[in-house]
C-alpha cells in the first residue's frame, strides 16, 4: 500500500478517508518540520511550499490548525482522529487542544488515557491539564470519578484550584444536589477557596433540576448579595425555579433585571411566568407545526428533503399542464360540434322561411286564377193548385 501525499504510513495502513484527519496530520507534520524534527517516515515533499511546476500546484495551499480541525468534531470521528493524531504529537499545546476537544464531547475515558500517554513521553502535567479532564467528567456527570481525580492530584502534589472544584460541582446529577452543596459549603472552604459566581450557579442548577427550587433561589440570590458575576444561564435557572415554585412576581423581577444586563430569558419560561400571573398553571402549548415530516438534523437530510419538494412541485406542474391540455382539447371539440350543427339549422331555417314566404304567393295566384262565379238566383215555379188526384198520387208515391 503506497501512502498518498500528506499521509503517514500508519495512517495509510489504518485506511482512513477523513479529510479532517488528513488536515490534522498535515498540521502536526508541518509544525514538526518548522521545529526541525520531522519524523523520517513522513514525506517531506508533501509539505513543500506551494510552487507552480509544469502548470500544476505542488504542495498544500492551506494548512488548517488542529483546533480548527477538531472544532466541530464529535463522537467516533473525534476518537478516530485522536487515535491517529496523538502518536505524532510532541508539543504540550497540541495535547491541550486534544484535551479541550475531548472535554467538550465528554470523552473522559479517552482523556484519562491521554494523560498516561503524556506521562510516557515525558510531558509535564499541571493543574490546567487535570482541569480539562475534570471538565470532561463534568460533561458526562461523573462526580465520583471527579472526586477521585482530585485525590490523585493531591497525591501527586498538584493542588486543585477553584475551577477544579467547580467542575466537581458541575458533575453532580439532579439527584446528587446534596453532594453539590457539600462541595460548595464544606470541601471548598476546607481547601481555602472562596466560591465564585460559577460555583453558586452550578449548585443552583443541580438543586433546581433536583426539585429543590427554594434552595436554588437562595443560592441565586446569594450571588447578588456577595456581588459576584453571574451569567444568563444562572438567571434562566432562577426563572425555572420561580416557575416550579409559582413565584411569578419574583420571576418577572428577574426578567426585568435580565433586560437591563442584555440577557435573553428563555421564551418558554417567560410565557409560563406570564401565564401564572394571569392565574394559569402553564402557558398553552404551541400550535403544532404544519410540517408533514420532522425537521432534519443534518445537511444531507435537508438537501434530500429539498430535492423531494422540487420533485413534487415538478409533478404538480406537469399534472396542471396536462389538465389544461385536456380542457383545451375538450373546448375545441365542443366548438367544432357547434360549428357542425350551425349550418344544418341555418338551412332548415332558410327552407322554412322560404316555404312561409311562398305560401301567400300561391294563395294569391290561386285567387287570381280561380274565377269567381256569382250565384244564379233560382226562379220560383208558378203556384199550382193542389187537387184531390195530385194529393192521392203524392201519398201513393210516398207509401
Amino acid at each position: 500500500l503506497k501512502p498518498r501525499q500528506g499521509w503517514t504510513m500508519s495512517a495509510a495502513m489504518a485506511g482512513f478517508h477523513s479529510s479532517r484527519l488528513v488536515r490534522a496530520l498535515q498540521h502536526v507534520q508541518t509544525t514538526r518540520q518548522l521545529q526541525g524534527s520531522l519524523a523520517p517516515r513522513c514525506d517531506r515533499r508533501a509539505f513543500a511550499k506551494p510552487s507552480h511546476e509544469g502548470g500544476r500546484v505542488i504542495g498544500p495551499r492551506y494548512q488548517p490548525s488542529l483546533q480548527q480541525t477538531l472544532r466541530n468534531t464529535r463522537g467516533r470521528e473525534l476518537l478516530r482522529i485522536v487515535d491517529i493524531a496523538v502518536p505524532n504529537l510532541k508539543h504540550p499545546q497540541e495535547f491541550s487542544v486534544i484535551l479541550r476537544a475531548l472535554a467538550l464531547d465528554g470523552q473522559w475515558r479517552r482523556a484519562l488515557r491521554l494523560l498516561k500517554e503524556m506521562k510516557e513521553i515525558g510531558i509535564s502535567i499541571d493543574v490546567a491539564v487535570y482541569n480539562e479532564v475534570l471538565s470532561a467528567m463534568a460533561k458526562d456527570k461523573k462526580v465520583e470519578k471527579a472526586l477521585s481525580l482530585l485525590v490523585d492530584m493531591r497525591e501527586k502534589d498538584i493542588a486543585p484550584d477553584l475551577p477544579s472544584y467547580n467542575s466537581c460541582i458541575g458533575a453532580c446529577k439532579p439527584d446528587e444536589w446534596a453532594r453539590a452543596l457539600h462541595i460548595l459549603e464544606v470541601q471548598m472552604v476546607e481547601a481555602g477557596f472562596e466560591p465564585n459566581g460559577q460555583s453558586f450557579e452550578y449548585t443552583a442548577a443541580a438543586c433546581e433540576e433536583g426539585g429543590e427550587w427554594q434552595r436554588s433561589l437562595m443560592l441565586f440570590l446569594e450571588i447578588g448579595h456577595r456581588g459576584l458575576e453571574s451569567t444568563s444561564v444562572g438567571h434562566n435557572y432562577a426563572l425555572s425555579a420561580c416557575r416550579q415554585g409559582k413565584q411569578w412576581k419574583h420571576g418577572l423581577d428577574i426578567i426585568a433585571e435580565m433586560g437591563k444586563r442584555n440577557f435573553e430569558p428563555d421564551f418558554r419560561l417567560r410565557q409560563d411566568l406570564e401565564a401564572q400571573s394571569r392565574g394559569l398553571e402553564r402557558a398553552p402549548p404551541p400550535e403544532p407545526s404544519r410540517r408533514t415530516s420532522p425537521s432534519p438534523d443534518n445537511l444531507w437530510q435537508r438537501k434530500q428533503q429539498l430535492r423531494e419538494l422540487r420533485e413534487q412541485d415538478k409533478r404538480r406542474q406537469e399534472e396542471r399542464r396536462m389538465e389544461q391540455e385536456r380542457e383545451r382539447k375538450e373546448r375545441e371539440r365542443q366548438e367544432r360540434l357547434e360549428r357542425e350543427r350551425r349550418p344544418t339549422t341555418t338551412n332548415a331555417g332558410a327552407a322554412s322561411s322560404a316555404a312561409t314566404a311562398s305560401a301567400p304567393v300561391t294563395a294569391a295566384t290561386e285567387k287570381v286564377k280561380t274565377p269567381q262565379f256569382s250565384p244564379v238566383p233560382q226562379q220560383a215555379e208558378p203556384h199550382k193548385p193542389v187537387t184531390r188526384a195530385s194529393a192521392s198520387s203524392s201519398s201513393g208515391s210516398s207509401s
